[in-house]
């Protein structure tokens, strides 16, 4: 295998994946072929369909007879993304053929697992459009300039979430004029006699370059229309063990505290204070026992060492990975350091943290496996008014931890002492893993 081949050989972990794409990474792709896009287009009574012009058109044509229209069409052919992977960012750039003024269309994929090639207006007009469209406004056109269209990520991600979807089809990109299906402004378009016809008049639209022979200006696909794909950071399964929590709302471990400190109102201890350090125990008794356990699935990507985790956690408990055959082992954790120290051709083994991220190596080579995570999940601060998450069980806890802080910003230090101490056995006394029944000797229960 060429990746244990060049382990072996450099003495570092590699991966050889020259067509694999990576979350984050940018895909581009061009028109390859010159009946790969055209203009949908009808003069007087018929409508026409060219993939021999130099030009594609967008917008309108002739305002007042109502007779004219520019669509065009564009496939992308091997596009090479996994089915249901995400997309952050896409665009459609097109280079001004000449200059021209404002034009508007929509952008639309033909709603379909694997394009093909368009021969006559019939199937442009007959192809199913995605749901997912983008409004595309050109203000000015000027020769041999390159212009984007506002993100159509969520256009190829309907497309890419396909059932039938998979990497190395085709899409097929369609600019299509508002009023498009306004009979007022096309009666012809339902009137499709032709196929390919002779050059294409100059009409109040914009075009751009369908630059795909010797004679196009930068040579042969210089010009021609390109679809740009960045992949986004995949949604990750998650869930958390939660247990019923309490409804006591922070203001009244605020009451509680007071009653005990004998301030009933803020004097030497604000409501902003007490309301802190009710956040904070809330923080510490998910640390210290633990009644939250959360789980979050990573799709592994062929190539990628480090994730982002989508969760605030406090710690991470354990680490499962899970092969293409569902088999599933604890990873060990290490540390960033030791990425480049592991020469090994083998499946992911380790993982560290470094911030939000886990890092898990050595990469995976393929799509289909994934890494779970088990983590302390955090909680997020709350108000006043609102009930804290932990188990009802753990009411006089927080209130304990609350006193301890009050007395030790005063400087009764033996006070505090004393709440500490009380804190820990209130949460000891909850902790199943002190209290299980020891197991019976397996002599004691056979007959």
């Amino acid at each position: 295998m060429l990746r244990s081949l060049l382990s072996a050989i450099l003495g570092t972990l590699l991966v050889v994946c020259l067509a694999c794409p990576v979350y984050g990474q940018t895909l581009s792709y061009t028109v390859s072929s010159g009946t790969d896009d055209g203009v949908n287009k009808p003069t007087i009574g018929q409508a026409h369909y060219w993939t021999t012009n130099w030009t594609v058109l967008m917008g309108k044509g002739n305002e007042e007879s109502k007779d004219y229209w520019a669509n065009s069409n564009f496939l992308f052919k091997n596009v090479a993304i996994a089915q249901g992977a995400s997309i952050q960012t896409a665009y459609l750039k097109l280079t001004a053929y000449s200059a021209g003024s404002a034009a508007t269309s929509w952008i639309y994929a033909e709603d379909t697992g694997s394009a093909s090639a368009y021969t006559y207006c019939s199937d442009f007009q007959g192809a199913a459009r995605t749901t997912e469209k983008v409004e595309w406004t050109v203000t000015e056109w000027s020769s041999k300039t390159v212009y984007s269209s506002p993100s159509i990520h969520k256009v190829i991600q309907e497309i890419v979430d396909r059932e039938d979807w998979s990497s190395g089809n085709n899409i097929m990109i369609l600019l299509e004029d508002p009023d498009y299906y306004d009979p007022a402004f096309y009666p012809n378009k339902d009137q499709c006699e032709y196929g390919e016809t002779g050059t294409s008049e100059n009409l109040n639209y914009i075009s751009a370059y369908d630059c795909l022979n010797p004679g196009c200006p930068g040579g042969p696909g210089s010009e021609a229309a390109e679809l740009e794909i960045t992949l986004g950071t995949p949604a990750h399964d998650y869930s958390c063990t939660v247990p019923q929590t309490s409804s006591t709302t922070a203001q009244s471990f605020v009451d509680y505290a007071r009653y005990s400190l004998e301030e009933p109102v803020p004097l030497y201890w604000s409501d902003a204070e007490l309301l802190n350090w009710v956040n904070y125990g809330v923080v510490d008794i998910y640390a210290r026992a633990q009644p939250v356990i959360c789980q979050e699935t990573i799709p592994l990507y062929t190539g990628t060492t480090e994730y982002s985790l989508e969760q605030n956690y406090i710690g991470v408990i354990d680490v499962r990975y899970v092969d293409s055959n569902s088999t599933e082992k604890g990873l060990i954790k290490s540390i960033p350091s030791a990425l480049g120290q592991v020469v090994d051709d083998s499946e992911p083994t380790y993982y560290y943290l470094s911030g939000s991220k886990i890092g898990i190596f050595p990469r995976t080579d393929t799509d289909d496996e994934t890494a779970t995570v088990y983590y302390l999940h955090r909680p997020s601060a709350v108000a006043l008014s609102e009930a804290v998450s932990i188990p009802e069980m753990y009411d006089r806890a927080l209130t304990l931890y609350v006193l301890h802080r009050a007395w030790y910003k005063l400087g009764q230090y033996s006070k505090a002492d004393q709440y500490i101490k009380e804190y820990y056995e209130e949460l000891d006394r909850f902790r199943f893993d002190y209290h299980q029944t020891p197991k019976m000797p397996k002599e004691s229960v056979q007959p």
